[in-house]
C-alpha cells in the first residue's frame, strides 16, 4: 500500500480527508514542518500533501528544504493551500510541487490527483533504472557509477575504486558459446554483489569488466582480505557454472585504485585502476595490485596469490562428494579426510594448521631454460618437495600433491608455532636435497577452524 504523508497544522479540519484518504492509502498526519523533517528521517513517503501555511515555517520554505536534500528530493509534493492568487501557485510549481491544489477541494478530485502523481513516479523510476542498469546482470551500469562517483565528491571524500576483469573469458564463448558466457557472467555479477554487500556499489562496465566501489575508508589489509576473497569466490562460483571445465578455467584479475589519493573523480579513478590491472594481468593475470604498489613487487603478488590458492583449496575440498570438480577423483580420499578433521576440530577445539607449498620457477627466465627443461626441474624440485614432506611430518598428518607445483599438508594437533616448526624441517630438508635453488619454494599456513593465519615467506 502507497504512503501519503500529510502535513497540516489544522488536523481536525483534516479529518475529513484523511478518512477517504485511508481507503486507499496508508497515511501519516503531522502538523508542523519539524514533525515532518523528524518523520522523513525513518520513513519515505510516496506522496506528500503540504498546507502551505504551518505553524512554524513557511509550507514553501519547507518545499524548498525537501527539493534541495538528494535523498528526498524526488519525493512529489503536492501543496494544498486556501491562497486565491496565481501567483502563490507558480511559485509552489517553481520550487518543485509535483501539483497545487486550491482548498476547499472535492475529495475525488484529491486522489485522482495522487494516483496520476503516484503512477508517473513509477514509470520515471522504472526509466531510471532502465537507464542506470544492466539489462543482463542487473547490476548498475557505467553511467550510474560515474554520477555516483562524481556526486559522492560532496559529501563522501573516501573509497575504493576496485576494477575487476574475468580473465580468459574468450575462451568460454569459444568453447561452450556465448549462451553459456552470458550464464557465466551472471553468475559473476550475482557472486560479486554478494561479496560486496548493499552498502557498497557495484557495476558492469561493459564485457567482463566490472567496478566495486567501496564507499569507506577501509585499512590496507581490509582491502587485501576484500580483494583475496572476491578472487575465490568469484572463481569457485563461475568455474562451478561450467563444471570446473579445465580448458576454460576461469581467474579474477583486480586493480586498485583509492579516493582521493588516487584521484576523485570516475575516469581518474578507472584510469588508474586500470594501470594496477595491467600489472597484474602482464605478471600471469589473477592477483590485485594497488595503483601507486611498486612495480617490482612481483614476489608480492606471488606470495598473495599463494594465498589466494590456500583459500581456494580450503573451499574446494569442502565441497560435497555429489558435487564436480577439477579435484575430485584426485583428491577424494583426502577431501574425506579433510572434513573429518574438520568435523572434529569443532567438537574439540583442537589446533589444525593446512599448509600450501608452493615451487616456482626463476624470475630470470634465461634461468629457466626451455619448456622440457623446465618440466623436468620442477618434476625434480617436487619429488624433493615430496620427500622431505615424508620424513617431516608425525603420525596423523595429512599430505598429498595439489598441482604440478604445489603441496598441501595437514598437520593435526598443531598450533600455529608448531606448524611452524614442522614447515622449518620440511624447507631445510627441501633446501639440502635440492639441485636447483634458483626454483624457489613458499608457503602459506593457515589454521582450518580460522584462527591464526600467516602470510607466505619466500624463501630461497
Amino acid at each position: 500500500m502507497k504512503h501519503i504523508l500529510m502535513i497540516n497544522h489544522e488536523l481536525k479540519d483534516a479529518e475529513g480527508a484523511g478518512k477517504f484518504l485511508r481507503r486507499k492509502y496508508r497515511l501519516s498526519e503531522v502538523a508542523s514542518g519539524q514533525e515532518a523533517r523528524e518523520l522523513l528521517l525513518h520513513s519515505r513517503p510516496d506522496v506528500i500533501l503540504m498546507d502551505s501555511r504551518l505553524p512554524d515555517m513557511d509550507g514553501y520554505k519547507l518545499l524548498k528544504i525537501l527539493k534541495e536534500d538528494e535523498t528526498k528530493a524526488d519525493i512529489p509534493v503536492i501543496i494544498l493551500s486556501a491562497d486565491p492568487d496565481m501567483q502563490s501557485e507558480v511559485k509552489a510549481l517553481k520550487l518543485g510541487a509535483a501539483d497545487y491544489v486550491k482548498t476547499p477541494y472535492e475529495p475525488e478530485i484529491l486522489l485522482n490527483r495522487i494516483s496520476k502523481i503516484i503512477h508517473a513516479a513509477e514509470i520515471n523510476k522504472t526509466l531510471e533504472i532502465l537507464a542506470n542498469e544492466d539489462s543482463l546482470t542487473s547490476l548498475w551500469n557505467r553511467r550510474y557509477m560515474e554520477e555516483y562517483i562524481e556526486k559522492g565528491n560532496s559529501r563522501q571524500n573516501v573509497g575504493v575504486f576496485m576494477l575487476l576483469d574475468m580473465d580468459n573469458f574468450k575462451r568460454v564463448n569459444d568453447n561452450f558459446g556465448h549462451l553459456m558466457g552470458d550464464e557465466v557472467l551472471v553468475a559473476f555479477a550475482r557472486t560479486l554483489k554478494e561479496c560486496a554487500g548493499t552498502e557498497n556499489r557495484v557495476c558492469r562496465l561493459g564485457g567482463d569488466e566490472f567496478v566495486v566501489f567501496l564507499g569507506a575508508d577501509y585499512s590496507e589489509q581490509e582491502i587485501r582480505d576484500i580483494a583475496r576473497n572476491l578472487i575465490v569466490t568469484i572463481e569457485y562460483e563461475t568455474n562451478r557454472v561450467l563444471d570446473f571445465d579445465k580448458d576454460s578455467h576461469i581467474s579474477v584479475s583486480i586493480g586498485i585504485a583509492l579516493k582521493p589519493a588516487d584521484g576523485k573523480t570516475f575516469q581518474t579513478l578507472y584510469n588508474n585502476a586500470d594501470k594496477a590491472l595491467y600489472f597484474v594481468k602482464r605478471n600471469g593475470k589473477r592477483g590485485y595490485h594497488f595503483y601507486g604498489e611498486a612495480n617490482d613487487s612481483v614476489q608480492v603478488m606471488q606470495a598473495e596469490n599463494n594465498q589466494i590458492d590456500l583459500m581456494h583449496l580450503k573451499m574446494l575440498i569442502r565441497e560435497t562428494d555429489g558435487e564436480s570438480g577439477a579435484y575430485k577423483v584426485e583428491y577424494s580420499g583426502f577431501k574425506r579426510i579433510y572434513r573429518f578433521v574438520a568435523r572434529c576440530v569443532e567438537r574439540s577445539k583442537q589446533d589444525v594448521q593446512i599448509v600450501l607449498f608452493s615451487v616456482s620457477s626463476p624470475a630470470d627466465p634465461s634461468k629457466a631454460g626451455g619448456n622440457e627443461e623446465l618440466t623436468m626441474k620442477l618434476d625434480h624440485c617436487m619429488q624433493k618437495l615430496e620427500e622431505a614432506v615424508a620424513g617431516s611430518l608425525r603420525r596423523g598428518d595429512v599430505a598429498t600433491k595439489f598441482s604440478t607445483s604445489q603441496y598441501v599438508v595437514i598437520l593435526m594437533d598443531a598450533t600455529l608455532e608448531n606448524g611452524e616448526k614442522v614447515v622449518s624441517r620440511i624447507m631445510d630438508k627441501y633446501h639440502k636435497d635440492n639441485s636447483y635453488p634458483d626454483y624457489e619454494i613458499s608457503y602459506d599456513i593457515q589454521s582450518i577452524n580460522g584462527n591464526g593465519n600467516k602470510k607466505a615467506d619466500i624463501a630461497r
